[in-house]
């Protein structure tokens, strides 16, 4: 079925509206990494998002994903093509803005996602979600006086559908939502997650801040069913001649021993407007259980970029222990290097592009 559905949307895209307008965008990046034995890292990402207005109300949109990734001498190779989907303008097509009320309806093959407020560092760790289930489905969001927004969602995958609700906005500087998502019939052992994110001047800094609590309410540690993970976050720039940036990221979760879980640390100095140097400092704070030998440093990602019209060109270097394919880490990343920490023995140097159209 879901075949099916994308290859009408494909056709109607071809040929069913060939006066109007398509809009095009996505990204491209290629990466290659090596630590000069034998172990290297390459990946290839591409995305291409295609919308079409099919009238005053209707939008509809799809994306096309294809991603190939080497680390070591494993190939993972993934090409779809991904969330089609129609937006209407509910509110628009009945005059509602009349009264104060936008009503958006999304349906299609897609992932309705809480809002992320809390994602806005370099590592992005900070960024918990719930989400309803993309076998197709629909999702409404209902805006009062621009103010508050409520939004609901539900997949059609029969018992097993999934389906969230929640509200959100901005309120002066502070961001704010409150979701529930569950599955099934299952109403009482869903998923509660809330946060809220600051975002303002202090002085000749910018800063953002934020913390996120999810919370299961079936979860129950005895059965290994994690029952609550956090978030906190800040982030600050100025400039001071030049541009520069910070942010640490810390999460946790109810595991034992896992209650401080990692910290991510993002520098940022850019000297011109067409010229930086990154830093990405990643830490396993959690209490090692016997036979883990993970460190506490993970890695430490540096590099230096430079844009050449819309490509941004960087070149890097991965530092990771000597058995950094070892590590039994759970969630650390490199920040920019095509490897994770745990990929190649003693990380190494890399090089990638990437351009946004």
């Amino acid at each position: 079925m879901k075949k099916i559905i994308v290859l009408t949307m494909l056709v109607l895209l071809a040929i069913g509206m060939p006066v109007m307008a398509v809009d095009f965008g996505g990204d491209f990046t290629i990466k290659s990494g090596s630590n000069f034995a034998e172990g290297y890292a390459d990946s290839f990402d591409l995305s291409l998002d295609v919308s079409q207005a099919v009238d005053d109300f209707n939008t509809f949109s799809m994306e096309l994903e294809v991603d190939r990734d080497l680390i070591g001498a494993e190939y993972a190779d993934t090409g779809i093509v991904d969330n089609p989907k129609l937006v209407t303008d509910l509110g628009a097509a009945l005059g509602l803005g009349d009264f104060g009320v936008g009503a958006v309806v999304t349906s299609g093959i897609f992932e309705s996602y809480n809002q992320e407020y809390m994602c806005f560092t370099h590592y992005e760790i900070e960024d918990i979600t719930v989400s309803s289930t993309n076998h197709g489905g629909a999702e409404v969001v209902l805006t009062f006086a621009d103010l508050v927004n409520v939004k609901m969602a539900s997949d059609f995958d029969g018992a097993a559908k999934m389906w969230m609700a929640g509200a959100y906005g901005t309120f002066g500087p502070v961001s704010a939502e409150l979701y529930y998502a569950t599955e099934g019939d299952a109403t009482a052992d869903g998923q509660l997650l809330v946060d809220a994110v600051y975002s303002g001047d202090v002085g000749p800094a910018a800063l953002t801040a934020g913390g996120l609590f999810w919370y299961d309410l079936a979860g129950d540690e005895d059965l290994g069913i994690t029952e609550y993970q956090y978030s906190v976050a800040v982030a600050a720039s100025a400039d001071v001649g030049v541009a520069v940036a910070g942010d640490v990221a810390v999460v946790g979760t109810s595991q034992e021993d896992h209650i401080l879980e990692a910290v991510a640390i993002g520098l940022g100095v850019d000297p011109l407007e067409d010229l930086g140097i990154d830093v990405g400092i990643y830490l396993n704070t959690y209490t090692k259980a016997t036979g883990d030998d993970t460190p506490m440093l993970d890695h430490i990602d540096f590099s230096i970029w430079k844009t050449l019209g819309a490509a941004e060109y960087r070149v890097g270097y991965l530092y990771a222990g000597d058995e950094a394919a070892k590590y039994a880490v759970g969630m650390g990343t490199s920040l920019n290097a095509p490897m994770s920490a745990t990929g190649i023995d003693g990380g190494g140097a890399y090089i990638a592009v990437d351009i946004n159209y």
